[in-house]
């Protein structure tokens, strides 16, 4: 009978290990795993190994809130969809995994849109845990754009300042849509603030009213054509005869665009160091900036 000198490592004295001759571990490079060191006693136990990769992270996680919605990052690890305590905190926060996801993005728009405000976006975009880069890529890996044909959909295809319009545009529709309460002048406001003051730090002053001036024209050729409200829309009347019910464009929204510009404008102005959070401010040159603030604010 031949016995292997490797009995003590399960055959395997790579992945496994018997400091005590009690029983084998499996190192921290075992694959099978995806746990960065547990045990074969707990691989064993878990009924789904590839759900136990995804989940577990030991080195960080986005939370929620689960009275106020606040999302924050802390350092703290354990599963998706964990229920726990925070350091500091006496409420209640959920896991939401260490990626930023649709669901943490969505969850940061969840606060926005519910109470948060422009403040709670502003604490987000200087947050450097989520930031500029959080929204942009939130809304391109989830919310692609549905702009068609001639010219935003050529432009979409094209243009990388209207194509990450028009997908902050999707994404923003599908927070105020999913918050409580839905549409409501206030939140349309909100979220026009919000995609101008975007869209100026990351391409500037000039690019944001083009792209905002683009997208609510399209509301207008487009949707409030499509729904037979092209008139009404042009004539300041609500939608389909009724007393509340918003078309796609109005014309103020282009005073609440100006406003989102407006927004980043005095934000920029106060912040010391600008270049930190956009990306418009770190890249662009003094004197080319200077002429897009004279003509576009």
């Amino acid at each position: 009978m031949y016995l292997s000198p490797y009995n003590y490592a399960a055959n395997n004295p790579i992945n496994d290990y018997d400091i005590d001759g009690n029983q084998n571990t499996q190192s921290k490079t075992d694959s099978n795993t995806g746990n960065n060191g547990a045990s074969n006693s707990s691989a064993t136990n878990n009924t789904n190994s590839t759900t136990n990769k995804i989940e577990v992270n030991q080195t960080g996680n986005y939370f929620k809130n689960l009275k106020t919605g606040e999302v924050k990052w802390s350092e703290a690890g354990g599963k998706i969809g964990e229920q726990v305590s925070l350091k500091g905190s006496k409420d209640t926060w959920e896991n939401l995994g260490s990626e930023m996801t649709k669901g943490v993005i969505d969850a940061v728009g969840s606060h926005i849109f519910n109470g948060g405000g422009f403040k709670a976006f502003l604490s987000y975009y200087e947050n450097s845990k989520f930031g500029e880069q959080a929204f942009f890529k939130g809304a391109k890996d989830n919310y692609p754009s549905n702009a068609s044909g001639f010219p935003m959909g050529t432009l979409a295809n094209n243009a990388t300042d209207v194509k990450a319009g028009t997908e902050l545009s999707e994404m923003t529709h599908s927070w105020i849509n999913h918050s409580t309460g839905g549409w409501t002048r206030e939140k349309n406001a909100l979220e026009h603030h919000i995609g101008m003051f975007l869209l100026t730090s990351r391409f500037g002053p000039a690019s944001a009213w083009i792209v905002g001036a683009g997208n609510e024209t399209r509301g207008l050729i487009i949707n409030d054509r499509q729904s037979g409200n092209m008139i009404n829309a042009l004539t300041g009347k609500p939608a389909n005869g009724t007393t509340s019910d918003p078309t796609a464009f109005e014309w103020s929204d282009f005073e609440e665009n100006k406003v989102g510009r407006k927004l980043f404008d005095n934000w920029a102005t106060k912040n010391p160091t600008p270049e930190k959070f956009s990306t418009f401010w770190k890249n662009m040159p003094k004197a080319e900036r200077f002429l897009q603030d004279l003509f576009f604010r």
